[in-house]
């Protein structure tokens, strides 16, 4: 049984709007990696193995072209999925933190670099000692007194 006409018609409608939609949903990553100039919460290898597969599906593209002669939507999609690829881990590259460490920002929204600290400081309360351990970031702040001495 062969499918109506009007069938034929929407299938072949959703067919060119999937490139479409599939690409139009890289603007807000960029548009928040541009805006935040921060990459530090997306993974870098995620999206070199979406390169690798963009690269794999566009040299499926070309091979079904170069055998059957017809494919070129298939083609200019996964290629320009690739290039969008590309150009978000781009993006993700450009605004990574630099040096060894990762960005840390305090609730003041100073940063820093580096790996996070481990601090022992005793505290006077009432009279008392208190042994306190903090577990923080490499972020001086101007409410953080420094090490008493020992307990």
């Amino acid at each position: 049984m062969m499918p109506s006409d009007w069938v034929v018609a929407v299938a072949n409608t959703c067919q060119m709007a999937v490139p479409v939609i599939s690409l139009s949903a890289y603007l807000p990553q960029w548009i928040k990696l541009i805006r935040t100039r921060s990459s530090r919460d997306i993974s870098l290898r995620s999206w070199c193995i979406w390169t690798v597969s963009a690269c794999f599906a566009l040299f499926y593209a070309v091979v079904q072209l170069w055998l059957n002669g017809r494919g070129w939507p298939l083609v200019v999609s996964t290629a320009l999925g690739l290039l969008f690829v590309l150009f978000t881990l781009f993006l993700i590259l450009r605004y990574r933190p630099k040096g060894k460490g990762r960005e840390i920002s305090n609730k003041k929204g100073r940063k820093a670099t580096g790996a996070p600290s481990l601090r022992l400081s005793a505290v006077f309360r009432g009279g008392q000692r208190k042994a306190v351990l903090e577990i923080g970031k490499r972020v001086r702040h101007p409410n953080l007194s420094p090490p008493v001495g020992p307990l």
